[in-house]
C-alpha cells in the first residue's frame, strides 16, 4: 500500500480500537501539514486524544472516525455517515475538550468542528453531498479553527443556549430560536 492510498487504508482496519489509533495518526500529519505543533497525552485516559499548542495556549481534540452510512429517508438518498461521541457508554462532559476532529474514512473527508455545536449529544451525522452552507458541512477541512481558542462556554446556561447559531436564525437542529446570541468570538457566530 503507497502512502495516501485509502483504497485498502482504515476502512480495512476491523478492530474498532486500532482504526481509531490510525485515524488520530492521520489527523496528526495532516495537522502538522498545516504548520499545528501537536502533542498527544501520555498515561491515564483522558477524553481528548492530541492537544494543538498555540505557544502557550492549549487546543484539546478528540479524534473520531467513522466508516458507517446511514442511509436517509427515502426522500433524499443521499450518504450520511454516523459518528458515536460517547466515552465509556457516557456522553461527553463540558470540559472534556475544544473541538472535534470528525473523520469520514471512505471519503477522505475531515470537519473540525468545536465542541460548544455538538456538546449533549450521543450521535453526530455528517451528510458530505449536502449543499456547503448546511448544517456541519461549514466545518469541512476546517483545519484554521486550530489556530484559534474557541470561545468559552459558560455552565450555567441551558446546553442548547450554548449551541452555535447555523444560518439565518436556525439553530444546530434547524429550528427558529427567538432569544440573544451567546457571547463570544464572533468569528463562531454566523
Amino acid at each position: 500500500m503507497e502512502w495516501g492510498n485509502l483504497e485498502f487504508g482504515g476502512a480495512q482496519i476491523s478492530d474498532i480500537k486500532r482504526r481509531g489509533e490510525w485515524a488520530e495518526i492521520r489527523f496528526i500529519a495532516k495537522a502538522m501539514e498545516y504548520g499545528y505543533r501537536l502533542t498527544r497525552p501520555v498515561g491515564g485516559s483522558p477524553p481528548y486524544d492530541v492537544v494543538v499548542d498555540l505557544g502557550g495556549q492549549f487546543i484539546s481534540v478528540q479524534v473520531k472516525s467513522t466508516i458507517a452510512i446511514r442511509g436517509r429517508r427515502k426522500v433524499l438518498p443521499v450518504d450520511c455517515y454516523s459518528l458515536t461521541m460517547r466515552c465509556g457508554g457516557h456522553r461527553y462532559r463540558l470540559s472534556d475538550f475544544h473541538y472535534v476532529a470528525a473523520y469520514i474514512i471512505p471519503r477522505d473527508l475531515w470537519y473540525i468542528i468545536p465542541f460548544a455545536l455538538v456538546i449533549g449529544r450521543s450521535t453526530l451525522l455528517l451528510r458530505p453531498d449536502d449543499p456547503p452552507d448546511n448544517g456541519y458541512e461549514r466545518f469541512r477541512e476546517a483545519w484554521h479553527l486550530l489556530g484559534v481558542m474557541p470561545p468559552t462556554i459558560d455552565p450555567s446556561l441551558p446546553v442548547k443556549y450554548q449551541r452555535y447559531r447555523v444560518r439565518g436564525g436556525q439553530s444546530a437542529k434547524g429550528r427558529l430560536r427567538k432569544r440573544p446570541e451567546p457571547p463570544g468570538d464572533p468569528r463562531f457566530v454566523i
